[in-house]
Order: structure tokens, then sequence, then C-alpha cells
């Protein structure tokens, strides 16, 4: 009787346990507070060029998903999922209005045809060749093989193709910007709907005392086991 008592509290700490991680809120969404703050492939303080992505831009967003380390949280940049470091951005206790930069788009000039690369230099691996006057979307950029002096950047770029997406890097030479990205962005909260509907705010209260009532029954029966595990026995 005693060590079943023993595994069903352990079972309903556990249950306890999972239901708190589940009803945990999300940590919301970081203000990138630090120019050319880099968003790394992986949660590795390396800067080699097959780590990065791109840089971030001062003052708009990222995502957080979830802390990894002491040293990187896991984020989402629009469609991309990678990693930036604690110094890199504020997390804010907001939805922000603008997130993310917006219809950035350059454009392959002069009489050529320019390669994306995997990486930001030429003996990488080629993902797509365009001709001049394509239109792609483009990220921001990151310092790579400087083709021409005085030029070492390349923009992180995104290749739709009907249902087939792919993504690279092309040499800043070899575009135009159509549509650069506008610092500073607006940091201000994203505006809140008022409830005027009767009904959700009914189901607001109901689920509150939905959990507080959840909680309340785990908790009794969780003091309950244990106060039997460890009741005095009588001689």
């Amino acid at each position: 009787m005693r060590k079943l008592c023993l595994f069903l509290g352990f079972l309903l700490i556990f249950s306890s346990a999972g239901l708190t991680a589940r009803a945990a809120s999300p940590l919301g969404y970081g203000l990138i507070v630090e120019s050319n703050s880099i968003l790394y492939r992986n949660p590795v303080d390396t800067n080699a060029s097959d780590n990065l992505y791109f840089y971030l831009p001062e003052t708009y967003f990222v995502e957080v998903l979830e802390q990894v380390d002491q040293v990187f949280y896991k984020v989402r940049y629009d469609d991309i999922i990678g990693y930036v470091k604690f110094s890199a951005i504020n997390i804010k206790d907001y939805e922000p209005a603008s997130k993310f930069p917006t219809n950035l788009f350059l454009t392959v000039s002069g009489d050529i045809t320019a390669n994306i690369r995997a990486l930001p230099d030429t003996s990488s691996e080629i993902v797509a060749s365009l001709p001049s006057g394509a239109n792609l979307q483009y990220y921001n950029k990151i310092k790579g093989q400087e083709l021409k002096a005085g030029s070492h950047y390349w923009y992180y770029v995104k290749i739709q193709n009907g249902a087939q997406t792919k993504y690279g890097y092309i040499y800043e030479e070899y575009v135009d910007v159509q549509n650069e990205i506008l610092i500073p962005n607006d940091i201000s909260p994203k505006p809140v709907k008022p409830i005027n509907d009767p009904d959700e705010k009914l189901n607001q209260t109901y689920n509150f005392w939905t959990q507080l009532l959840i909680a309340i029954a785990i908790c009794v029966p969780v003091v309950f086991f244990i106060y039997l595990i460890f009741k005095p026995r009588k001689n």
C-alpha cells in the first residue's frame, strides 16, 4: 500500500508539472538592441560563415521561442528559425505592431547571370542562377568573400518558384536594392482590440476558474498521498 501511494503521488506530481509546462506562456518578442547582431544557424559561438545567416536590423524584433542555454535564445525572424545571443535582444512583455521589415526586394542588375550561393563565397554550392532583371526578396546582408575591392557584403535572399522555395546569398555588386530596411522601426505595442462579445468575456472567466479548479484537483490528492506515505504507524 505504501509503495502504491508513493507511485500515485509521483504520478500526480509529474502530471501537474506537465500541465504547468503546457500552460506556460511563450517568451514573447525580443527587441534587437545591438547593431550588426547576428542570426546564427546553430547555438554555437563561432562566426564561421556556415554558422551565420545575416545581420539583424536594429529596432526590429525576433519572436523568442525558447532559451537554449546561458548564451543563446532560439528565435524566429520572419520565416527563418535561428539563434541569437542574450545580449542582442531585450525581451518585451507585449506584441509589437511592427515585428519584421516588409516588402524587401532587390533586382539583379547589369548584363549578367547572377549565381545564388549556399554561403557567401564563390567556393560554395550554387543554389540557383538568375538573369538580369530578376526580382528577389531579401532579409539583410552579411560579410563574406570580397570579390571587388572594398565590397564584401552578400545579401541573404529567398527564391520562390511555385511551391519550391530556396534560400541563398547574392553578391551586393550584382544587385540594385529596391526597398531599404527603414531604421528606426516603430517599436510600439500592437493595438489591442476591445472585447465586445459577452460570450468571449464569459469564456475567459470560465477558463480562469477551470484552470484554478484543475490545479486544486491535482494538488489535493498529492498532499493526501504524501500524508499517507509519511503518516506515523501505530505499534
